[in-house]
Order: C-alpha cells, then sequence, then structure tokens
C-alpha cells in the first residue's frame, strides 16, 4: 500500500460514514430490521456488557432456557476486538457502530487484496464497493444479524493473507473470527480456500496447515468449550429437512441482475417470509463487477472464479440438488439449516473472476465511467435497505417485570406468542424460554415431558403448562400471558431443595456461576441445584470435592451428610487455566512471528 492508495481508502470510509450516518448521531436509532438485533443480539451484549463492566466473564447465562452456557457461544463475543465497542458505549449505538467499522473492514480487506494481485485503484475501489456492498452483506443490516456481516468482512483479509504466503497471519484472522463471529461463513470460506489450495498444494497446502494448527492454538480459550456446547446441543442429530431448511431456488439467480426481482421485504413486495429473502435472494454484486465477472469467463485464470461459482450456486440449492442427503454429512453444515449460505462462494468467485475481467480493460476514460456507473448503483441499493427508527419502543422497560422479577431467583415462562422472550435477560430475569443459536440438548427432551408434546426446536423453546411436575420442580411461579401479564403459579419448588422435602433451603447466588448453599441435614439425602448440568459445574459438601449427578434427567444434584453442611456450585468452561495459559503463549509467539515477518518483508 502506497499513498497513493489513502484518498481511494478515505473515500470508502466517507461511503461507510454517509450510509451509517443516522444512526452514529442518535443514540437512540436502531437500523431497520426484522427482529434479531432487538430479539437475540441486543439482549445477549447488553448482559455480556453487564458482566465485563463489573470485571467479571460470563460464562453462564441463567436468563433463558432454564440456564445455558454462555461463554461457549461466539456469539457473545467475550474476546472478540469488536466487542469494545459495546463494553463501552451504550450497547444500541455500539450496534450501529459495530456494523459501520465492519463494512469499512470488508471494503478495505478487498481493497488491499485488489492491489496485491495487482489491479490497479480505481479497479480495487469498483472490487471494494462490490464486496462490502453487496446485497449478501448489506442485507445483514435488515435481517438483523451483526455476526454475519462480521464474519463475512474477513473473507478478503484471509485470502489477501494466503496469497501473500503468511500463515501467521491468516492463523490469527481464523482466531479472530471464532471469537466473536458467526462460525459458518468462516467455516465455509475455509472450504472455498481449501479448494483453492489444490490448486497449487505444494506451495499453498504448508500455509493452510501451519495457520490451521496457529489458529487452534490461538482461540483454544473459546474454540473448545464452543465445541463441547455443540456436541450436547439442540443442534445435534438434525435430520435433513431441517438442514436444507433455507435453500436456494434456481429463481433466485436473476437476483444477479436485480436485486429486488422478486420484490422486497421492507417495502413488503415479497411473498415469502423476510428470513427467506435474506438467506436465499441475496446475489447482487452489482451490475459492473458482475459484467467484469462475464468478461473473464474465458480467462484461465479466472477459472477459479467461475469455479467458485458453479460451487456455490450447485451447494446453496440444498434440497433443490441431488446431493442435499449429504450437506448434513459436512462438519458444522448439519448443525445449520442454510445451505444458501453457500453464496458466499458464488459472491467471492464472482469478486474473484471480476478482478481478471477488469486486467482486460485498458482504456482509462472507460475505467473512470466504470467506477461511476458502479458507485452509484451500489450505494443506491444500500441506502435503500440501511435505514433508521427509534429503538425506544421496543426496549421500553416494564416496571411489572422489574418489581416482579428483576434479580429474583425465581423463574417463570412465557406465552410463545411473546416474539421476544430473551428479553428476560434484560430484567435478570429468569426464564425457561428462549431463543439462540444452540442450547443443551436435555432441555429439548425435558420441555417434551412437561408439554406431552414437542415443545423445542432446535433454536427455540415454548414451554407453557406451568403447573406441569417437570416446570415446578423447575421454579417456575409466574407465568407472563401473551398481553403480558403476570400470573402466579400453584406452590414452585424452591431451586435449591432436598429430593425428598420442599422445605427452601438458605443459599446465595452472587453471580450466575456461584450457588453458595448452607443448612442442616436430618438424615443427610440429596440436595437437588435447579440448574442445568452441562461439563464445567463442579461442586464441594463441607470444603470437599463432591460428584455432581444428573438429577431428573436435567439438572444435578449432590449427595450431602447428616448433619451441619455447606455446599458450594461453581461453573467455569472445563480446563480454563490451561487453555487461558495456552492462548496467552500462542498470541505471544503470533506477535513474535507477525514481526519478524513484517520485518524481513513476508
Amino acid at each position: 500500500m502506497s499513498r497513493k492508495d489513502y484518498p481511494f481508502i478515505a473515500a470508502l470510509a466517507a461511503v461507510v460514514l454517509m450510509l451509517f450516518a443516522p444512526g452514529l448521531f442518535d443514540v437512540n436509532a436502531t437500523t431497520v430490521n426484522f427482529g434479531d438485533l432487538p430479539a437475540y443480539h441486543h439482549p445477549l451484549r447488553f448482559l455480556a456488557a453487564g458482566r465485563i463492566q463489573d470485571g467479571s466473564i460470563p460464562f453462564w447465562n441463567p436468563y433463558i432456557f432454564s440456564g445455558t452456557p454462555n461463554y461457549a457461544n461466539p456469539q457473545v463475543g467475550t474476546f472478540y476486538p469488536g466487542s469494545l465497542f459495546f463494553w463501552i458505549f451504550p450497547v444500541n449505538w455500539a450496534f450501529t457502530a459495530f456494523a459501520a467499522a465492519h463494512f469499512f473492514w470488508a471494503a478495505l480487506g478487498t481493497f488491499l487484496w485488489a492491489r496485491s494481485t495487482r489491479v490497479d485503484r480505481i479497479g480495487a475501489f469498483v472490487l471494494a464497493m462490490a464486496f462490502a456492498f453487496s446485497a449478501f452483506l448489506v442485507y445483514r443490516i435488515p435481517q438483523g444479524v451483526p455476526t454475519h456481516l462480521a464474519g463475512l468482512s474477513f473473507i478478503p483479509w484471509c485470502w489477501m493473507a494466503l496469497q501473500a504466503n503468511r500463515p501467521w497471519l491468516l492463523g490469527g484472522l481464523w482466531a479472530i473470527q471464532v471469537f466473536g463471529t458467526h462460525p459458518q461463513f468462516p467455516f465455509l470460506n475455509t472450504l472455498a480456500m481449501g479448494l483453492y489450495t489444490l490448486c497449487r498444494p505444494k506451495t499453498r497446502l504448508p500455509i493452510m496447515i501451519k495457520a490451521g494448527v496457529l489458529a487452534i492454538g490461538l482461540c483454544a480459550i473459546q474454540l473448545l468449550p464452543l465445541l463441547k456446547f455443540a456436541g450436547n446441543s439442540s443442534r445435534q442429530g438434525m435430520s435433513e429437512f431441517f438442514f436444507n431448511a433455507y435453500s436456494q431456488p434456481l429463481k433466485a439467480l436473476l437476483t444477479l441482475i436485480n436485486p429486488a426481482f422478486w420484490g422486497d421485504p421492507l417495502r413488503g413486495t415479497f411473498a415469502g417470509s423476510p428470513s427467506e429473502f435474506y438467506e436465499e435472494f441475496s446475489l447482487y454484486i452489482g451490475l459492473v463487477p458482475l459484467v467484469l465477472a462475464l468478461i473473464a469467463l474465458t480467462s484461465r485464470q479466472a477459472r477459479i472464479g467461475w469455479g467458485l461459482v458453479c460451487a456455490g450456486v450447485f451447494l446453496s440449492a440444498g434440497r433443490f440438488n441431488p446431493l442435499a442427503g449429504l450437506l448434513g454429512l459436512l462438519p458444522l453444515i448439519g448443525y445449520s439449516r442454510t445451505p444458501a449460505r453457500f453464496s458466499v462462494w458464488t459472491l467471492w468467485g464472482l469478486i474473484f473472476a471480476a478482478s481478471w475481467g477488469w486486467k482486460r480493460i485498458t482504456n482509462p476514460r472507460f475505467k473512470a465511467a466504470l467506477l461511476a456507473l458502479a458507485f452509484i448503483d451500489l450505494v443506491f441499493w444500500a441506502g435503500r435497505a440501511i435505514s433508521f427508527e427509534d429503538a425506544r419502543p421496543v426496549l421500553r422497560p416494564s416496571a411489572m417485570m422489574r418489581k416482579t422479577l428483576a434479580g429474583k431467583p425465581i423463574r417463570f415462562s412465557n406465552d410463545p406468542e411473546i416474539a421476544n422472550p430473551n428479553k428476560a435477560m434484560l430484567y435478570r430475569a429468569r426464564n425457561t424460554n428462549g431463543y439462540d443459536s444452540f442450547f443443551l440438548g436435555n432441555y429439548v427432551h425435558y420441555s417434551y415431558r412437561a408439554e406431552g408434546k414437542p415443545a423445542a426446536t432446535p433454536s427455540r423453546v415454548y414451554l407453557t403448562n406451568v403447573e406441569s411436575p417437570e416446570l415446578r420442580r423447575l421454579g417456575v411461579a409466574y407465568f407472563l400471558d401473551a398481553k403480558a401479564k403476570l400470573n402466579p403459579t400453584t406452590a414452585p419448588l424452591p431451586l435449591v431443595r432436598w429430593e425428598s422435602d420442599e422445605t427452601p433451603i438458605e443459599f446465595s447466588t452472587p453471580s450466575a456461576e456461584r450457588w453458595d448453599i448452607r443448612g442442616e441435614a436430618k438424615k443427610g439425602g440429596k440436595l437437588i441445584l435447579a440448574v442445568p448440568l452441562h461439563r464445567g459445574w463442579r461442586a464441594w459438601v463441607n470444603g470437599s470435592p463432591a460428584r455432581i449427578n444428573l438429577y431428573d434427567r436435567f439438572v444435578q444434584s449432590v449427595s450431602v451428610p447428616a448433619g451441619p453442611f455447606t455446599a458450594a456450585f461453581r461453573f467455569k468452561p472445563p480446563r480454563w487455566l490451561f487453555l487461558s495459559i495456552l492462548t496467552v503463549i500462542c498470541w505471544g509467539l503470533w506477535f513474535v512471528a507477525g514481526f519478524r515477518s513484517l520485518v524481513r518483508g513476508q
């Protein structure tokens, strides 16, 4: 990069600021979206921000699904650099800054990648616009999923690191993505890079292997808890119907020409659901970049790009292609229901091919005209998709919820018609229901017993039978009906109790990960803690380690001897100290390797 690149980079930053200015200058504004931002990401970040500002790490979330591992979810982003926005600034405003920063990061990465492949500055600017303001990235804003945008923004950086033969940089980028982005897009991009590597395995395969080993060490503190949680989650063993749910129909290819060919959910002109549109109909990269990719169709150098395009279209088809049943056998793919996300291959393949198409153009005036056309086209469509509204009506607190449930060791269950069960996190109220990417698999079976029928999907739980023995044993004291009225239940059991005695036991819970209990056992027996059991929970009775047993096929219990006793329950990801030391050492080595590489000009 030279000084002559700076004006183009500044122009990219100016375009991003222009699009997000209404939200950046109004702390109460939020991007118009179809629900995931206020219903999922805002409560999750709000909870994590509060804990971190108090000086603790949010390992456990007690406020949805009766309790679930929190740190194992990368969308919390505890150690992700971009999460600094949430730890420092108001959460609502932070989402706008987070999105703007990642759009610029995507544009900057594409510009630098293009320059590294000997595309001139005007062409690099066009490609940066094509990627950063493609429908695939822009539509993550109205869809309301900022972690998708975060994961996608790293794609050009990863390709640049691979093509520059810098395994230390590639490993660091992969690790950072694991810390706080949606894991599926980094995984799909890595698969695409693997196909690219097969073209020159002798030179590129060692880079991929070194980067992969390094990345595992750099993000071990996040990766291993994530894998353990996922393996015991609601997403384990999903059917073909599930992992092929959002499959891209062939007609979606027409959105390469016009992103609104089949309508626009924001304007009420799309026939299906908004989630179908944003997952399946988001192929537009601009007419100019598309033409550039077509110009390179016969170019030998662009074959890898068009190969990715073809593979992306085929795999995105999901249930519409003959290999539909095999997709779930791929690692991580079976946990997802969106084969349409293979469109990221289509997106990057077209950008890759367009870079070679640009190199065939030599007329400076024609290049300037293409730049102007691409700019007008892409900024126009991005401006239509990114808009802002007042967030206060959605986030307005309920005095009733705050007075009755906030911070109290009791549980409630909400009517399934209430679309945002995760708002419980804003009140520090314990809900049996919830909405998340995945949750403990045992809860699927427990909810079935409570309702007498299926009451959970891979991402939601819908418990309503508050008088059932199962919900009574979970301590559900209130039911929040569809009119947002709290109705008391009949005789809920205490969260801490004896197996055969409903008498409350004295306890304190200074944090979600700590339970301190004291009392007297007349003849000894099982002490029940109505908190879901997951690997990482440990217990002590009278100061000595105690074995935790699975009780009622969901919660935990310990055996207590007769007489006065104390019991303590603690939660921390397994091998936390070892993983912390390993991660710190690996990052130290990473900085040393990076410094040496930069000094040597490699």
